[in-house]
């Protein structure tokens, strides 16, 4: 009898072995959990590991709490020479609307960059360099020869394919980032950013391949937001205004400070007619950030999808006089006064979209 409990408490001790291992939780979608128990490492540790500490910011913005995270990433980034810390730093200070931390963060990683000589370059450092074109908004096709000559070197480093596939998804040229992500998955098949991308791809492809990749990326972790945002982009083509926000509550309860959701969330308000709460939520999105031109730009798209043309272009011209460099809001209002007719005005909204950004598909 005494073996037996003996036995069973070393399997209970190796199974809260494993359940308190913060990747695990947190690859699992048990964000609070992740960081409560990355925390408690952290009590036991005399050194805290650089990249534990990356990974206690990430988690930190994951569940909405942007500030603290940015505490930890300059931390990082001013303690030593640390090029993924900065970037990362740089792209929380432009989610929060901090635009001159954002450009001075920006001068500082292409200092740090040029000091590291080729040879004491790793790959994350080649990785941190293609995102700083990213940032400053280089030629794309330049920066995806730069992600190729990194994945022919590594071939097995799939967050560079996963930054090759988010760039070209982000010029809406599918093709190329399924080819990405499909690499990134033949690395790690259990890469969910790879998975959420390829997701993405499908949906704007109208491609079925997309029900057997959010299975895929729902069975390893069901609080994926960018595949929560998925159905809810679903449920509102197709006018399902409740059943989107059952799932947008699901996503602002784990981060209430996830902008898109929060967009999205105001867009399902404005297909419910209901102007007080759109409002509401365009404040909450300004408290957050405020030049995030898409509290107007994401309820303008959906309004336009729903055939209400005239005010999706009211709602993209609010988004333009918030940040008159939002080249998506542009582009929007373009195609919203081509519906309503107004060709010329249309033409000179497109041609400064193409000028600004060449590189898109659409």
């Amino acid at each position: 009898m005494k073996k037996i409990l003996i036995v069973i408490l070393m399997l209970t001790s190796i199974v809260e072995a494993q359940t308190t291992d913060y990747r695990d939780l947190w690859q699992r979608g048990s964000y609070a959990k992740a960081i409560a128990a990355l925390e408690a490492r952290f009590e036991r540790l005399t050194y805290r590991p650089r990249s534990m500490r990356r990974d206690y910011a990430e988690l930190l913005f994951t569940v909405g709490h942007i500030d603290k995270a940015i505490d930890v990433l300059e931390g990082l980034a001013l303690s030593a020479t640390d090029p993924a810390a900065m970037i990362r730093l740089a792209q929380l200070y432009r989610y929060r609307g901090r635009a001159g931390d954002f450009e001075g963060i920006i001068m500082l990683t292409e200092q740090q960059l040029q000091s590291l000589s080729n040879y004491r370059r790793g790959r994350d450092d080649v990785l941190a360099e293609g995102q700083l074109m990213v940032l400053n908004g280089e030629d794309p096709r330049v920066i995806l020869r730069h992600f190729s000559m990194l994945t022919n070197a590594f071939p097995s480093y799939d967050d560079a394919f996963v930054a090759a596939g988010d760039l070209a998804l982000s010029k809406r040229a599918y093709d190329v980032a399924e080819r990405q992500y499909t690499q990134a998955l033949k690395a790690n098949s259990e890469n969910q950013e790879a998975l959420a991308g390829l997701a993405q791809c499908y949906y704007h492809a109208s491609d079925q391949r997309i029900e057997t990749v959010m299975a895929s990326l729902n069975t390893m972790n069901p609080n994926h937001p960018q595949m929560r945002l998925l159905r809810v982009e679903r449920f509102l083509d197709l006018g399902k205004a409740d059943e989107a926000l059952a799932v947008l509550d699901s996503v602002t309860t784990i981060n209430p400070n996830h902008l898109e959701a929060l967009g999205l969330k105001a867009a399902a308000f404005f297909l419910k007619d209901d102007s007080v709460r759109v409002a509401q939520l365009c404040e909450e999105m300004f408290a957050i950030n405020s030049l995030f031109s898409g509290a107007y730009r994401i309820p303008g798209r959906l309004a336009s999808r729903h055939y209400r043309f005239e005010e999706g272009r009211a709602f993209q011209a609010q988004a333009l006089e918030v940040d008159a460099e939002d080249h998506e809001a542009r582009l929007l209002l373009a195609f919203d006064l081509l519906r309503l007719g107004k060709d010329a005005e249309a033409r000179g909204e497109l041609e400064a979209v193409f000028a600004a950004d060449p590189y898109s598909v659409r």
